[in-house]
């Protein structure tokens, strides 16, 4: 049964670039601006850029990032199907939210520290079948024991 690759519509496609159709995909490179770029059948396997600038609304069930995801200030990392769970910073601060139902979970494998950025100094750690300890400027002041 023969692969095959259908066009429907491609909304204000501009730009110093090329659209090849190979057996493969679609392949746009070079320097192009896509209004919309939509997959209405079928599955979109990968997409790949080396320099983006920007991306709306992206939806699917899977998917991997092997580099890094920038967000801007305020800009939220949403997961769960009600925006469940959020992630941002907005200029001054830096927040997990967890808005969901159900218990919020912090998991280690071993131990569970929480540090200064700047100097890694122990602020608590929380140590597996264990103690937790309580630090002030890097020194330990309450500690809890069997």
């Amino acid at each position: 049964m023969a692969s095959e690759i259908r066009v429907d519509k491609i909304n204000s496609l501009s730009g110093v670039g090329t659209v090849t159709l190979s057996p493969t995909g679609v392949d746009i490179a070079g320097i192009t601006t896509a209004a919309t770029l939509r997959a209405t059948t079928g599955i979109v396997t990968s997409l790949t850029a080396g320099s983006l600038t920007s991306l709306g609304a992206v939806s699917g069930t899977t998917g991997t990032f092997t580099s890094h995801v920038s967000l801007g200030d305020s800009d939220e990392l949403r997961i769960g199907d009600g925006n469940d769970l959020k992630l941002y910073h907005n200029g001054n601060n830096s927040f997990i939210e967890d808005a969901g139902t159900g218990d919020f979970y912090i998991r280690g494998a071993d131990n569970v520290r929480i540090q200064s950025y700047s100097d890694n100094e122990d602020m608590a750690k929380f140590i597996k079948d264990g103690a937790v300890e309580l630090y002030h400027n890097n020194s330990k002041k309450i500690e809890t024991t069997s």
